[in-house]
């Protein structure tokens, strides 16, 4: 049976991961807007949320380790993402 602690950390890195999805999500969509800046910040604090979380999971060689950095990793590919622009390439 998990403990206490054990069953916390596992909620506190889902919703790490919520937020983390969530911040990338909104910060694409919000790239045009007036609070462009709010969400970017807040995406690069959840960022740093994850990050920290995967390798604290990792020192206490948790099995959460892995869906923290899959977490990671998309969070780091939907932010270079760019799904503004839609130009062609020069033709000659």
């Amino acid at each position: 049976m998990p403990t206490l602690s054990e069953s916390l950390l596992f909620w506190i890195v889902v919703a790490l991961q919520v937020a983390g999805v969530a911040s990338v999500a909104i910060a694409q969509v919000s790239e045009r807007s007036w609070a462009r800046s709010v969400f970017q910040h807040a995406f690069f604090v959840c960022l740093v949320a994850v990050g920290l979380a995967t390798m604290f999971a990792i020192y206490l060689r948790d099995p959460n380790w892995l869906p923290c950095a899959a977490t990671l990793g998309l969070m780091s590919v939907g932010a270079t993402l760019d799904l503004g622009s839609h130009r062609s390439a020069v033709e000659f």
